[in-house]
């Protein structure tokens, strides 16, 4: 392997990377007004007027001429319109406010698969007979007396079978 040819490649990288973070900036600050109101029908103004700002009716038009990666990079703001709750300042501020979306997601799912699994558990438990007081009253003592010999456990054990298979 060439390690100048995957040092330069790296260098390049992290240049593009820098480049593409600077750019969501920008973009951002142009976007800033209409991503703060929280109002989708400011926010499809906005993208309106910045498709009208590069020749086109849409960023659907612009898109289908152009390409997507600078309409898929404004409908990437979107989401924030709908409701992060409070001023998005910075460009560093969407990308908090997004991880943070995106960890109340990830907790969110993990809450409903736990409730899930509860509910599950909870109507496999109700399909059961439940047993009784007395019955439980009985088993828990059998449990507290571990000290039983193996052969009193088996008479135990002999004395219930008939019950459990009839």
């Amino acid at each position: 392997m060439d390690k100048k040819e995957i040092r330069s490649i790296a260098n390049a990288i992290t240049t593009l990377d820098n480049r593409n973070a600077t750019i969501a900036s920008r973009l951002f600050e142009v976007l800033k007004p209409a991503i703060n109101s929280s109002d989708m029908a400011t926010w499809k103004q906005a993208k309106k007027e910045f498709a009208e700002a590069l020749g086109f009716k849409s960023l659907n038009k612009y898109t289908e001429e152009k390409g997507g990666s600078l309409a898929q990079r404004v409908s990437e703001f979107t989401w924030s319109v709908e409701g992060v709750g409070f001023e998005l300042e910075s460009y560093d501020d969407y990308l908090a406010a997004k991880a943070a979306m995106v960890e109340a997601q990830k907790a969110a799912k993990a809450e409903e698969k736990e409730k899930a699994e509860m509910a599950e558990a909870l109507e496999a438990s109700q399909g059961q007979p439940q047993l009784t007081p007395k019955l439980l009253a009985v088993l828990n003592a059998i449990k507290e007396k571990s000290a039983l010999s193996a052969e009193e456990q088996d008479a135990i054990a002999d004395s219930l079978s008939p019950l459990l298979n009839g």
